[in-house]
């Protein structure tokens, strides 16, 4: 049966052989459509053909189509229980061939633990994966809250899971993702504050206390600004004493091959060379430092990272 309607040509038939119906669709750039209705039930077919000229046509939402033809085809998504998450993410990071560092990765399946645990303890409702909406992760983000969680590591936690959910959504396209909506704002009064010289020197005495390359690492922190990720890892190659700079590219700007070139303090530059001295022929500034950092896979104890 062919016939125009609103400019668009259908037709909707059977291939010899063949039970079920078919439909051709037209569209208004000439481009033919022809698809299966997976039915042998005529007046079902029809109500397909026309939810997909609706859907050519623009004249309906994704959701309000996804509902006409499940309530034809008796469609039903299958659950994913939220134990499942974490497995199907590693999986979709494994076969999409996604290459992230191991300390974010960590950071995410640490969230999603963090998240399914919660809710099975505290919320059954939320007991799928599709289930989990924006009521549940708002009550999610509430608890982090509660708990005393600075806005930046609530933040943090929600983009990791805001992240897995798009990956997941990849594979799903139904699929809602409720963290974005439920991202807290981060403003400056709430990061720390910075040390004050009483609290510094204190910090410095307990680093000479501890031994173990603490002072120095406290040395490097508080007169270059670098993260800690980069003061344990930080290698001699790196550090020119000559000209009395270190050129170093952090993990977080690696990926855009950003390099900082960072000029020596006299306080810091004396002690580098005194260290240097102490181990001609090591590779890293601080060996142990490096080695405990890629053992744990976990971040020690912030060394002085906060400038006065």
């Amino acid at each position: 049966m062919d016939y125009i309607d609103g400019g668009l040509e259908m037709s909707l038939y059977q291939q010899p052989g063949c039970k079920n119906w078919y439909f051709k669709i037209r569209d208004k750039k000439g481009k033919v459509i022809r698809r299966t209705t997976e039915t042998d039930d005529r007046a079902n077919a029809e109500i397909i053909e026309q939810t997909f000229r609706l859907a050519v046509k623009g004249k309906s939402t994704p959701s309000k189509l996804y509902a006409m033809l499940d309530a034809v085809c008796g469609t039903q998504e299958d659950s994913t229980s939220i134990s499942q998450i974490l497995p199907l993410y590693l999986e979709w990071l494994n076969t999409s061939g996604r290459a992230i560092g191991k300390r974010t990765q960590d950071n995410r399946v640490g969230s999603v633990r963090r998240m399914t645990k919660w809710l099975t303890e505290h919320y059954p409702a939320a007991d799928s994966l599709e289930n989990i909406d924006r009521t549940a992760a708002a009550a999610f983000a509430t608890h982090l809250a509660s708990q005393g969680t600075r806005a930046k590591t609530r933040k943090n936690i929600i983009d990791d899971l805001s992240t897995v959910w798009e990956a997941l959504g990849r594979t799903r396209p139904a699929l809602d993702n409720p963290w974005p909506i439920v991202r807290p704002q981060v403003n400056d009064s709430e990061r720390g504050k910075p040390f004050t010289r009483e609290q510094e020197l204190a910090v410095f005495k307990a680093a000479v206390t501890a031994g173990n390359g603490w002072h120095l690492a406290c040395m490097l922190a508080r007169h270059t600004g670098l993260r800690y990720s980069s003061v344990a890892r930080l290698t001699w190659q790196e550090v020119d004493l000559v000209q009395g700079v270190i050129r170093h590219t952090p993990s977080k700007t690696k990926r855009h091959g950003i390099t900082v070139i960072v000029p020596l303090a006299p306080a810091l530059a004396k002690e580098l060379k005194e260290s240097r001295a102490a181990d001609p022929a090591g590779t890293h500034v601080l060996p142990l430092h490096e080695q405990a950092y890629n053992t744990a896979g976990q971040r020690p104890v912030r060394a002085c990272s906060r400038r006065s």
